[in-house]
């Protein structure tokens, strides 16, 4: 199994046990977890740096939405973010 497989395969585990979560919600926990397990470290730039090398993605945009992961929903980026109740 490739990390990418893992990492849909963990996504998909959180999200069932976690379906209080949306979407978006579930994928970045995933993406956090996953890279914290991958990296043994759970700093941002190293996490999103991972996750950019395994997913082919640009690192700043990944960084961009674990640094959303940890603000309110009132100072994230966009109209439609949703608050922790």
């Amino acid at each position: 199994m490739s990390r990418q497989d893992g990492l849909s395969e963990w996504t998909r585990e959180l999200s069932s046990r976690m379906p209080h979560l949306s979407k978006p919600q579930g994928v970045v926990l995933a993406m956090w977890s996953y890279g914290i397990a991958l990296t043994k470290w759970c700093g941002r730039r190293t996490v999103a740096a991972l996750l950019a090398m395994l997913l082919d993605k640009n690192e700043d945009a990944i960084e961009q939405r674990l640094q959303e992961w940890c603000c309110n929903a009132t100072d994230k980026s966009g109209g439609s973010a949703r608050r922790w109740t």
